[in-house]
């Protein structure tokens, strides 16, 4: 019973606040710690968080799951784009990141199509309750099977383990690369329109179109899963070859 307004800041703003802050001081851990450790834990925390969210008995509560969701989820990209950038040298680099970011896409698309077809059968709490539950057995596989290297250990020259610059100094230094800064702003203007189609695309296409909660996830998650992942996986090859 509650708004799209609502809804609107629960999916956004209840979410993206705290992923995004949250961010920053792990991603500084990550800088002095084990990586392997934190991406497991961040990942324990947001499945955990997304089967808390099946519990949910009012629109307040759900709020506070996903704002659970956002802290556990910005424990994942940051370290393992560095675990990433020691496992692969600057010439697949790329490319590795690439079918990192297909993982986005993939699952995307078995959440609209596994989700759709789970609510439609067993009502929305499972779906919460299943893919959250799922994710805590690969938090264990993370923890135990993915090794920490050296940091450094694919980029050329020899393995200087150096200390991390104040957070200040490596604020500063960001805003300074041109590079960088068009980077975020770009990454920015891409999912405001991205994540706006995630969020309200079934609901229009539902409203508007009267499609069945089920054909609508048939629909986007097969677009979304072969032009998104395909899309990030040829966009990582193009880098590569173009460097």
């Amino acid at each position: 019973g509650v708004s799209d307004t609502f809804m609107g800041a629960l999916t956004g703003f209840a979410f993206v606040f705290f992923y995004t802050f949250a961010g920053i001081p792990i991603a500084r851990i990550a800088d002095r710690s084990s990586r392997t450790a934190i991406i497991s834990l961040g990942l324990l925390i947001w499945s955990g968080m997304t089967a808390v969210s099946g519990l949910a008995r009012s629109g307040w509560q759900l709020a506070a799951a996903r704002i659970g969701v956002g802290i556990g989820e910005a424990a994942g990209t940051p370290p393992a784009h560095s675990l990433l950038s020691d496992y692969f040298g600057p010439e697949r680099r790329s490319t590795a990141l690439s079918i990192y970011a297909m993982g986005v896409y993939i699952g995307v698309a078995v959440a609209f199509v596994g989700g759709s077809w789970i609510a439609t059968h067993f009502g929305w709490r499972t779906v919460f309750l299943t893919v959250g539950l799922a994710g805590i057995p690969l938090a264990l596989l993370v923890r135990f099977t993915i090794r920490e290297l050296p940091r450094g250990y694919s980029d050329p020259g020899p393995v200087v383990e150096a200390e991390p610059m104040p957070l200040g100094q490596a604020i500063r230094m960001l805003s300074r690369n041109r590079s960088f800064v068009l980077i975020v702003l770009a990454t920015s203007f891409q999912s405001l329109s991205g994540y706006g189609i995630l969020t309200w695309g079934p609901t229009f296409l539902i409203r508007i179109h009267g499609m069945e909660m089920l054909n609508v996830g048939m629909v986007l998650g097969a677009a979304i899963g072969i032009l998104g992942a395909g899309g990030a996986y040829l966009g990582g090859r193009w880098a590569d070859f173009m460097a």
